[in-house]
């Protein structure tokens, strides 16, 4: 498919995703928080895959979900990508899906191109995002929260300087000028860079940050707050809803029970579109309500403050923080919920009200 079959003179932006049948789950709902929060106008919406893993199942869940939220199907299509194109690269997987959001730069017509990885959940309105100023730069994102300069990736340059210093960015969430990125074709200096390049822990996220070196857009935090069960996030402050959350560990919400505000907000909004997780998924999470539930709170507290006013013990502070504050949380995700004219969370998180 060339890129003027990819176009549409009413959409400025198109929005992409890339997946396999393990993120299935994840893709549909990253999608169905879109819908609900954001104003698609502008925007054409693209689910790229590996072309010999069909996705024919997954893509008439993504056509229901387009039903039901009103989204005009002919404005959605999948792309299957020819992997032997990515031949060369590393990956941490063994597959080629993380190169996919390079390759959308060269097929695609629209102005801007806003890639999610699928275990996002989008909160607010992804048109803001997409309007961002870019200064003059090929893509924006989201300074990393866990390797926050090029010292954390273990990465090595043959015969080059490491700029250890230099802000290093998130590739989870990407911001890309079409333009400007089809005049670079990213995915050839990957191929270009590939043989200077030494423990490659995280695949095209360290060819990215080192080929955009200080020349990448700073966005801010909230469009893409980084999560694991020991560094939870809160969705909300007192002057904003985060803009997207982004599960970024093994342990994702459809595959291992957490139980904070994030991952609450996860399964709402994946029940909500009759997205279901399994029996022992939910089993473990009544346990771990009922834990919750029946623990001595006053004991946390204290806890909670031995952690804060203890330096070496601070980072354990904020998942018992979010921990004590989960019926705040649970009363702000429902009110969400119902602003969205989405359905109240499911009936096992009911008991945290």
């Amino acid at each position: 498919m060339n890129s003027s079959e990819l176009h549409s003179e009413q959409a400025k932006y198109a929005l992409v995703f890339a997946t396999n049948s393990a993120f299935a789950t994840g893709l549909l709902t990253t999608l169905a928080s879109v819908f609900c929060s954001s104003n698609l106008k502008h925007f054409n919406i693209y689910i790229g895959h590996d072309q010999s893993d069909p996705i024919d199942s997954i893509w008439e869940s993504v056509i229901n979900l387009c039903q039901r939220f009103n989204y005009p199907i002919d404005r959605c299509q999948r792309i299957a990508f020819n992997t032997t194109i990515f031949q060369g690269l590393r990956t941490r997987t063994g597959n080629f899906e993380a190169y996919f959001r390079y390759q959308f730069t060269q097929i695609l017509s629209e102005n801007r191109i806003l890639y999610l990885d699928s275990d996002t959940l989008v909160l607010n309105d992804l048109a803001e995002l997409a309007s961002t100023h870019m200064q003059g730069n090929a893509i924006a994102a989201v300074q990393d929260l866990f390797l926050q300069t090029h010292r954390k990736d273990p990465y090595r340059l043959a015969n080059s300087h490491k700029d250890e210093r230099a802000a290093y960015f998130n590739s989870g969430v990407l911001l890309m000028d079409t333009k400007r990125c089809k005049e670079l074709n990213i995915l050839e200096r990957f191929k270009e860079l590939h043989p200077q390049l030494q423990n490659l822990e995280y695949s095209d996220q360290t060819y990215a940050n080192v080929i955009f070196n200080k020349q990448w857009t700073q966005l801010a935090a909230h469009w893409n707050a980084l999560l694991s069960p020991k560094r939870t996030h809160p969705i909300a402050n007192k002057s904003a809803t985060v803009g997207i959350l982004h599960y970024v560990t093994k342990q994702k919400p459809w595959l291992c029970a957490t139980l904070d505000a994030p991952n609450i907000l996860w399964h709402s909004i994946a029940h909500h579109v009759g997205i279901s997780v399994s029996i022992e998924l939910e089993r473990q999470i009544r346990e771990q309500i009922e834990r919750h539930i029946h623990s001595n709170h006053t004991r946390l507290r204290l806890k909670l403050l031995t952690y804060q006013l203890r330096p070496s013990r601070n980072r354990k502070a904020m998942p018992l923080a979010q921990k004590l504050k989960l019926r705040e949380d649970f009363d702000y995700i429902s009110k969400w919920l119902k602003e969205h004219q989405l359905t109240p969370p499911p009936e096992m998180f009911h008991r945290l009200s």
